[in-house]
């Protein structure tokens, strides 16, 4: 209830500021501004990297869905090898689940429950399409900063809300976003998220030759 009020709080902030055009206030994009398609090459090379990690884990458990279903602890510790671990338990955890760090037990639930909701989310992808009602939000800005690492990659739109989404299309194939699938959030001044930078003291960042290059397979 709490978070639920000061939501309302902070949207109605929002709504004073964009109409009096001072802070930092956004506005979503009007449809007819959102373009026909976003490259996802675009949004995720390369300040996102764990979007590709969380792609690699889609791919992964497409390739091992059956297991999944007949022996999921068996398919909890091979998902355990993968770097979506890696970066749920050093990234993840850090910020969200401080308390249970070293708690094997409390882990293992932990990265089991986000498994499942993984697996739920491709499963309803693949049987009846990506839920319009559920849209991917990048986001841009009147003015576009550097990122707080100094990188600037000067793209229009960046990774915002709905990040598993994005890596599961990414794993089914696609390689853009069709209008239909976004709804934009525009703020009066952009400073990107590095996650790149972020992540690689923590993991080891490998991008594809396919992505950081020209194509995108």
């Amino acid at each position: 209830m709490l978070l639920g009020l000061r939501h309302k709080a902070n949207q109605a902030l929002n709504s004073i500021k964009a109409m009096m055009k001072v802070g930092n206030y956004w506005f979503w994009l009007p449809p007819e501004k959102i373009p026909d398609e976003i490259p996802i090459r675009s949004l995720v090379f390369p300040l996102r990297y764990d979007v590709l990690i969380r792609r690699s884990y889609f791919d992964f458990y497409s390739e091992n869905r059956g297991l999944y279903r007949a022996d999921f602890p068996q398919y909890l510790e091979k998902a355990c090898d993968h770097q979506y671990f890696e970066w749920f338990t050093r990234v993840l955890m850090v910020r969200f689940e401080a308390a249970s760090i070293g708690n094997r037990d409390k882990t293992l639930d932990l990265y089991a429950n986000r498994l499942h909701a993984a697996a739920d989310l491709h499963d309803s992808i693949v049987a009846g399409g990506f839920d319009l009602a559920h849209p991917i939000i990048p986001y841009t800005g009147l003015e576009i900063l550097p990122a707080e690492s100094g990188v600037v990659t000067g793209e229009k739109y960046y990774v915002g809300d709905g990040v598993h989404r994005l890596a599961c299309l990414m794993s089914l194939g696609y390689k853009s976003l069709p209008r239909k699938f976004l709804r934009i959030k525009c703020f009066r001044k952009l400073t990107p998220l590095d996650n790149t930078s972020l992540l690689k003291d923590h993991l080891e960042i490998r991008w594809p030759k396919t992505l950081a290059g020209e194509g995108f397979e």
